[in-house]
């Protein structure tokens, strides 16, 4: 599997990603940046977390206009698979790529907590979370 971690300004945590893909599971990794116009031939897209282009207007809102985020719709569009982290989350809501919107949290602050999800196959998963626009909001039918 080739994997390619997209940076913007602002940005972090792509440095983690490339280390787990290709040292944990031995997948060709690179990095690409903003000033990329074509991706090339990849299988796994991944957005990392952070706070692209400052989060001005709104997390990830301004990412998702670029360019390159055109060509990881096509990529999805293609049947490739895209994973967003955080920030990557935000800008893959921004972009239409996701049928939902983006809210603050309920508490209305920022959260940095340990929380436990479940999978649609039961498994469950200790994830930490740190954000205060974290908060996915959807129909029902879209989460079913």
């Amino acid at each position: 599997m080739r994997v390619g971690v997209i940076t913007f300004p602002g940005t972090h945590g792509d440095r983690d990603c490339v280390e787990t893909f290709r040292d944990v599971f031995k997948w060709p990794t690179i990095i690409l940046n903003e000033h990329v116009d074509k991706l090339p031939d990849l299988d796994l897209i991944i957005l990392p977390g952070g706070f692209s282009y400052g989060d001005y207007l709104r997390p990830g809102a301004i990412a998702a206009r670029s360019a390159l985020i055109g060509e990881v719709k096509n990529h999805a569009e293609r049947g490739g698979k895209v994973l967003g982290i955080c920030n990557g989350f935000q800008m893959l809501t921004e972009a239409g790529l996701l049928c939902g919107a983006l809210s603050t949290n309920q508490s209305e602050t920022f959260v940095n907590k340990t929380v436990w999800v479940r999978n649609t196959d039961g498994d469950v998963y200790r994830l930490p979370i740190a954000h205060r626009t974290g908060r996915f909001v959807a129909t029902n039918t879209t989460l079913t």
